[in-house]
Parts: structure tokens; C-alpha cells; sequence
């Protein structure tokens, strides 16, 4: 296939924040390039999560979610609070 599918993108005003979150809560480490890109790998197939600045504030309901399923979603929703999540 000549076509695979790279990243999904979080455009964010504080990816710095975003992205230690999201690192914390998944375990895993943070990449950043010469450039300042940062993202997260998920693994070998998967797509990578690419955190990148936007000067705009958020004006409308997110039109993309990720969907997790923890093994004890009580216990998990504890933690990711702890982390800086809102329910």
C-alpha cells in the first residue's frame, strides 16, 4: 500500500501541557525533534499522537475523541483526574 496513516493531530494553545498529560496517563515517553515537534508513539502499526500550537482558542464541540477501554474504569477515571482530567 502506498498510503498509511501517520498520526492523529491535537491541534492545542499549551501542547507542552497536553502532550505531559497525555505521556503520564498512556506511559509514555514524549519525542521531540529539532524542531520542537512533539509526540507520543504508540507502537509499531499504530498511529503516533502529534501535538502541534495553535494560536486560536477552541470555539466549537471537538469533533474527534479517543476512546480508551481501561481494565477498572473507575480506578483509571481516579488517576487521570489526579493528572489534571476532567470528568
Amino acid at each position: 500500500m502506498s498510503l498509511r496513516w501517520q498520526c492523529v493531530v491535537i491541534d492545542c494553545r499549551d501542547p507542552e501541557r497536553v502532550d505531559r498529560f497525555w505521556s503520564a496517563a498512556l506511559g509514555l515517553p514524549l519525542q521531540v525533534d529539532e524542531d520542537g515537534d512533539r509526540w507520543l508513539e504508540l507502537g509499531e502499526g499504530s498511529p503516533d499522537i502529534l501535538f502541534l500550537e495553535v494560536p486560536e482558542g477552541k470555539v466549537a464541540k471537538n469533533r474527534l475523541h479517543l476512546d480508551f477501554r481501561p481494565d477498572n474504569q473507575r480506578r483509571e477515571v481516579a488517576r487521570l483526574i489526579g493528572l489534571g482530567a476532567r470528568e
